[in-house]
């Protein structure tokens, strides 16, 4: 199957997400190099669709990619999921367009200290001014998986693209990178949904964002990563219900030098003392971590003993976005369907990157086939190589039976 991370081809600039003046896809382990089989076979497979009939695999045969397309960007639909969240709302359009973070000449200097230094660097909890609720948006997550959506489907609110847009600045400042629109969302807790199926009992495995060799060499002469990705806590990230766990560096030869196609895990813990360098990174609602696409990290499993005993702590929800230099990956989103982009764009966008990541969160061939028919009804809103990777992702899963 086409990896999502490799092999795109060279970008070009996106200005702003206003137009005005971003956990990461696993590195293949072979059977040689001892990866774990259930760990490679473990698929996710989501009940989708169950509230809107039409779009069923029995009943989709019937309509156009645009029909499709329409009846999943129903805006009134998803505003009667979460009635706490906002689509097309002119008043969270303006509140955007004052919100985006300013950080001060000092704040950009220690966060690019941290990442060349580090591979990463984190915001804690009230550093940002967040224009939008998180704990609605938190929310939002729990009730689209109990009516069997995946997580990413929070993206057809205000809200989320509100985060994003915030970042968009401090992103620039310390990469020199743009917003490339490609998102992920994260909700851990293991147990029962009331959908039927399990939650994510942990974040993806460990991995680089960009795991080729070619891109270890894609930083800028100042030492600046010409691809990143922000994570946002919307709730409390901890040891016990998942946070993010990473490889500084610094412990990393990796890195910079390449992994030679060998597994970086084996080649970083070479001796039982390598392991005392991994660093957690727990987080309260609002911290952000940024992180080089070089970066070995991973979301760990969440521990659902440790939860009760600390009072039934949150599940884990965690928004992120990648952002790149414009010689290095082309933005997903055309600019002119900026700034927020229509509900049909927002799932247009969604089925494109559930197609892209089908290797870590599996919906099954029905659904998978669904999402292909709606992304197809917004192709043009998106960068060809975008869509010629959706494309080869799909032509791939189908060829792999």
């Amino acid at each position: 199957m086409a990896d999502a991370h490799e092999d795109r081809p060279p970008p070009s600039a996106l200005d702003a997400l206003l137009g005005e003046s971003d956990d990461e896809c696993p590195f293949s382990l072979s059977d040689e190099e001892g990866a774990d089989e259930d760990a490679k076979s473990q698929r996710v497979t989501q009940p989708l669709f169950v509230n809107i009939p039409e779009l069923h695999p029995d009943h989709i045969r019937d309509l156009s990619p645009l029909g499709a397309l329409a009846m999943l960007g129903d805006a009134v639909y998803w505003r009667s999921c979460c009635p706490q969240l906002h689509i097309g709302d002119p008043e969270f359009l303006e509140r955007a367009k004052a919100s985006v973070m300013q950080p001060s000449p000092e704040l950009v200097q220690k966060c690019r200290s941290r990442m060349d230094r580090d591979g990463y660097f984190d915001l804690s909890a009230g550093l940002v001014d967040w224009a939008a609720s998180l704990q609605n948006l938190a929310d939002g997550v729990a009730q689209l998986e109990k009516l069997g959506w995946p997580p990413n489907f929070v993206l057809m609110f205000d809200e989320a693209w509100m985060l994003v847009h915030q970042l968009k600045d401090l992103m620039h400042l310390v990469t020199g990178n743009q917003l490339i629109f490609d998102f992920s969302v994260f909700h851990v807790s293991g147990t029962k949904r009331a959908s039927g199926r399990e939650g994510a009992p942990a974040g993806w495995p460990p991995h680089r964002d960009r795991g080729a060799d070619s891109s270890a060499t894609r930083f800028r002469p100042d030492g600046t990563p010409e691809y990143a990705t922000a994570w946002i806590a919307l709730t409390p990230a901890s040891p016990t219900n998942s946070c993010l766990y990473v490889v500084p560096k610094s412990h990393d030869e990796g890195y910079r030098k390449g992994d030679f196609g060998r597994n970086p895990l084996s080649q970083i813990f070479k001796s039982a003392l390598a392991f005392q360098h991994i660093r957690a990174i727990p987080c309260d609602p609002g911290a952000v971590v940024v992180f080089s696409h070089r970066l070995l990290h991973w979301g760990s499993s969440a521990d659902e003993n440790g939860r009760r005993d600390k009072g039934d702590e949150p599940a884990r929800v965690a928004l992120s976005f990648a952002s790149a230099s414009p010689t290095f990956e082309k933005p997903f989103v055309k600019e002119d369907v900026l700034p927020f982009p229509r509900p049909e764009e927002r799932a247009a966008l969604i089925c494109g990157l559930a197609i892209m990541y089908v290797g870590n969160v599996d919906p099954g061939t029905d659904y998978l086939n669904t999402f292909w028919t709606c992304f197809r009804g917004g192709m043009t809103s998106f960068d060809d190589g975008f869509v010629d990777l959706v494309k080869a992702n799909y032509e791939a899963y189908h060829e792999g039976g």
